[in-house]
């Protein structure tokens, strides 16, 4: 990441969503540092994840048709999934990013099973960077640190029983993130 990519990012975002970048790129950089990842995509991927977030859902769904990208009925029904996806086109076709950076921004949202360490890293450093305040959320800062896959458990865990209690739909990908990182984490207790 440089001073370019900032730059390009601030243009686009609020005051509001860029201090959320600045947040994500600063712990995605400590996540990276961390786990052995490399800090710059980490960086870079966190500078670019919510480029399309404030976009109204018809600019979205004008980049999903230029891209010729099909999302399921989840992820279409609002900004709130559907940036992901675009923010991934853009990231892939507008800015020549790296498969790694386009795969880590596109699941930031979601999940998706069997994820990489990138992924993981973005999808924890949009959870629990510092401009996050809501009940839990130092619980999931504090085992950040220590056990990517616990954390992100304990964070869909929370975020699934969340949109529950609302009586709102959980993204199937979501649920079978959830599910496969609870596989795992059960295959591992039993070695």
């Amino acid at each position: 990441m440089n001073e370019n990519d900032l730059k390009l990012v601030r243009a686009i975002e609020d005051d509001e969503r860029y201090e959320h970048t600045l947040g994500c790129v600063a712990t995605a950089e400590k996540l990276a540092q961390r786990y052995g990842e490399d800090v710059d995509m980490a960086k870079t991927a966190a500078c670019y994840h919510d480029i399309t977030r404030r976009m109204d859902r018809k600019s979205q769904l004008k980049i999903l048709k230029k891209y010729g990208i099909i999302v399921d009925r989840s992820e279409a029904t609002g900004p709130a999934l559907l940036h992901a996806v675009t923010a991934a086109a853009l990231a892939e076709h507008d800015y020549g990013l790296s498969p790694e950076i386009v795969s880590a921004i596109r699941w930031h949202t979601t999940g998706k099973p069997n994820m990489s360490k990138l992924d993981k890293i973005i999808w924890l450093a949009d959870y629990i960077e510092p401009g996050r305040d809501f009940r839990g959320v130092d619980d999931v800062r504090n085992v950040a640190y220590d056990d990517l896959d616990k954390a992100m458990i304990i964070a869909l865990t929370r975020s699934v029983d969340h949109l529950k209690k609302l009586g709102n739909a959980v993204c199937p990908k979501t649920a079978e993130t959830l599910k496969y990182l609870l596989d795992t984490q059960k295959d591992h207790t039993l070695e």
